[in-house]
């Protein structure tokens, strides 16, 4: 929690120094338009929400570690002066001086007193979040209970007695509450207003704004932003509103404000109110409103677009390089235990703590150019170098320094918009896979170990490791280890790792297959260790990459290993209409088949969120191994009958039609499939407040099998009645070739 809470903190520091900027730009662009100001508040959001930012030359922030509470090392106590990290290079690292005494560390003390504040401040944090989220909850059930003898009016209109002050309550589903003795023209101004603030989704943003104002309750800052956020688009919405009425229009508007404005009272979490907040500044705004001039405008965006850039990223991150000078050293070059990689094609380099006027070279640790990088550059304090490198390659660094002395002594070469590494070793993985040997980055580019002599070792060709075995080497024998599932949001990624003993040094190989949005379950058998047969029934062709574990090598680009591509073509030949195209390739797109769907110019249905894109797309051309799929083909006297494919929420509406004049023995049919499940469709009407009438439910195709008895794949085609006829369905299959 202590943890949590000053992690927090830090990312409220630097978005103080933000909200300081918008409260700026409120106040010098006083003209611009009110959309504007909202625009900023929603950068300051993003600010608060991520935790990390983007590398630029022009920010204003530094990308500092956060707030870090105290540490007590085992058989050793560190003093610690606490800091706080604010990512803005003016302040100081230390707050207060007085907390340097405050906080000493205490040997008689059994736990540190950072450790207690530390923790303390988490609990309170916790507590306050609580509150607050109570608070919000209580008060629109209070809310809730008030409006509950609330009649319709019109629209999404309801007249409540108990209503003083308009508002709109809800979030999925909002409506506006207006109160009973209001007049006609006032509930026409009224709303004008509530409807502007549903296109503007401003019940959205406000929710959003308070839960924010919920985790950052501790921050001063955090609360004048929400109120200013709260008048800004209330003021955002009255010029959304008035923007093409006259000066009478206006006056009349203005005097639906003032009849409706509510009693001032500290309720952040009520929803939005008519006259919430600011009614005289509003007023005043109403009846001076003019369109803002282009060129005012232009200028706030471009004073918008600076102030993102300046503090929505921070400054290139700088290093501290540390190379130890042993004691009565003598020699020319000492070298960093860090290892560093340029982001870029040129490397700045500068003289940091310890270091005075010297030479300083590159030793290349992984290069793949040949430069005289150990050629000496002189450092000077104060006055950085530059030197051209190759981007991505790892080096030490070396500088020219003795030391007479009895004691090591350390200096510092300061480095920029680089990756900063430990030197490589052979490290043990971690505890969830412990009994494999990592291959450190120095190893690997060995002479001894290549992806070359890989491939000798493990002896299996492009045949896509159907069935592993183990194998004797001079450096002993190679143990296949246990199949590793991991899944992805996008990916379902099959590997398995390789430990491998050569010449006396260990290594490990991490071979990989993904498939394409697919959630089938392959099955494997696991044995002893070093023989293990692994079963892929539904693999079929796609892509084994060979991959290195990048929670070791984060910086390595994943190299070729045994591909096989994937290409319809390979298959099949077909004339697509005018306006279809092919889309890529997957290895589950429909049920059991592997192929492309159609794309075209069509209007998706916006329940796409919902159902299988193969549900609505404009049509596809799939395969399956017709030895996976025998049991449901069917033949009679040579003649293609029946293909009984059989899948949730779909199925086979028609009988089946031999097509003539076909490349294969072709049969059509028609399918149906269901769009939503009838929760998906009960929670789709309710978000986009539909009638039951008014949703489809599910889609038509036309659906051609193409199958001969002794070929290896049974095919499909298929189109979308929404788009095709049956004349279409049967003209494009005649078209289809199929690749001997």
């Amino acid at each position: 929690m202590g943890e949590v809470f000053f992690k927090l903190l830090n990312m409220s520091l630097t978005a103080g120094w933000m909200i300081l900027a918008v409260m700026c730009f409120r106040l010098i662009f006083r003209r611009t338009p009110r959309w504007v100001n909202c625009f900023m508040w929603s950068l300051v959001a993003i600010r608060l929400i991520c935790p990390f930012s983007i590398e630029s030359t022009f920010a204003l922030l530094s990308a500092t570690e956060p707030i870090k509470d105290y540490a007590v090392v085992e058989g050793e106590t560190q003093d610690y002066i606490p800091s706080i990290s604010s990512d803005w290079q003016i302040v100081q690292n230390s707050v207060n001086p007085m907390l340097a005494d405050s906080f000493a560390y205490d040997e008689s003390a059994s736990v540190a007193p950072l450790q207690v504040v530390t923790h303390i401040c988490g609990i309170v944090w916790g507590f306050g979040v609580i509150l607050f989220v109570l608070y919000a909850v209580i008060s629109l059930f209070r809310l809730h209970l008030r409006v509950r003898e609330a009649v319709p009016y019109k629209d999404n209109i309801l007249i409540c007695d108990a209503v003083k002050s308009p508002f709109i309550l809800g979030i999925v589903k909002p409506r506006i509450y207006i109160s009973s003795g209001l007049q006609e023209n006032e509930i026409k101004y009224i709303a004008a207003h509530e409807h502007a603030h549903l296109k503007r989704g401003d019940h959205w943003w406000k929710s959003l704004g308070y839960l924010l104002l919920c985790v950052y309750w501790f921050h001063p800052l955090c609360w004048i932003a929400y109120i200013l956020f709260c008048k800004d688009i209330e003021l955002a919405c009255d010029e959304k509103v008035i923007r093409d009425m006259d000066i009478q229009d206006k006056k009349e508007y203005s005097r639906t404000l003032l009849a409706c404005a509510c009693r001032r009272e500290m309720v952040f979490a009520y929803p939005l109110a008519f006259g919430e907040v600011g009614i005289k500044e509003r007023v005043r705004s109403i009846l001076n409103y003019k369109k803002p001039a282009f060129w005012l405008t232009a200028v706030s965006a471009a004073v918008c677009v600076i102030i993102a850039v300046c503090f929505l990223t921070t400054a290139p991150r700088k290093y501290q390089i540390r190379v130890t000078i042993p004691a009565g050293g003598m020699e020319s070059f000492y070298y960093s235990d860090e290892e560093i990689s340029p982001k870029g094609n040129r490397l700045t380099l500068s003289a940091g703590e310890g270091l005075g006027d010297t030479e300083v070279v590159l030793l290349p640790v992984e290069v793949k150019q040949e430069n005289a990088y150990d050629a000496p550059t002189y450092l000077t304090p104060g006055m950085p170098v530059k030197m051209d490198v190759e981007k991505g390659a790892w080096f030490k660094i070396g500088v020219n320094v003795q030391n007479p002395a009895e004691e090591d002594m350390d200096v510092y070469v300061e480095v920029e918009n680089v990756d900063v590494r430990i030197a490589s070793v052979v490290e043990n993985s971690t505890a969830s896979d412990d009994y494999y040997t990592v291959l450190g980055e120095q190893q690997k580019n060995t002479e001894e170990f290549t992806v070359e002599k890989l491939l000798s070792l493990c002896n299996a060709g492009s045949e896509a490791l159907q069935e592993a075995f183990a194998i004797d080497t001079e450096g002993g024998e190679l143990p296949y280890s246990n199949l590793i599932r991991e899944e992805g949001e996008e990916w379902l990624t099959w590997m398995y790792r390789i430990p491998l003993a050569y010449n006396g040094r260990e290594y490990e190989l991490q071979v990989s297959y993904w498939v394409a949005e697919t959630a089938e379950e392959y099955g494997y058998t696991e044995n002893e260790l070093s023989d293990i047969r692994i079963v892929y029934p539904a693999m079929g062709d796609g892509q084994l990459l060979y991959d290195v574990d990048e929670r070791y090598t984060p910086d390595l680009d994943v190299q070729s290993f045994l591909v096989r591509e994937y290409d319809i073509s390979k298959y099949v030949n077909l004339e697509l209409p005018a306006g279809l195209t092919l889309g890529k390739y997957n290895m589950d797109f429909n049920d059991i088949w592997q192929g492309c769907l159609l794309k075209g110019d069509y209007e998706e249905p916006a329940h796409g969120e919902f159902a299988q894109e193969s549900k609505y797309a404009p049509g596809g051309i799939g395969l399956v191994e017709m030895e996976r799929f025998s049991d449901r083909v069917q033949f009679e006297n040579n003649i293609l009958q029946a293909v009984e494919w059989r899948m949730n929420h779909g199925g086979r509406d028609s009988e089946y039609e031999i097509i003539e004049g076909c490349d294969r023995q072709a049969i059509l049919c028609e399918y149906s499939f269901d769009l939503f499940t009838a929760p998906e469709a009960e929670e789709y009407i309710n978000k986009y407040d539909l009638e039951e009438e008014e949703l489809q439910t599910t889609s038509r195709y036309w659906y051609v099998f193409f199958a001969e008895q002794d070929s290896d794949y049974v095919y499909t085609l298929f189109l979308n009645q929404e788009h095709f006829t049956k004349d279409d369905i049967i003209k494009l299959a005649r078209t289809l070739k199929f690749m001997k």
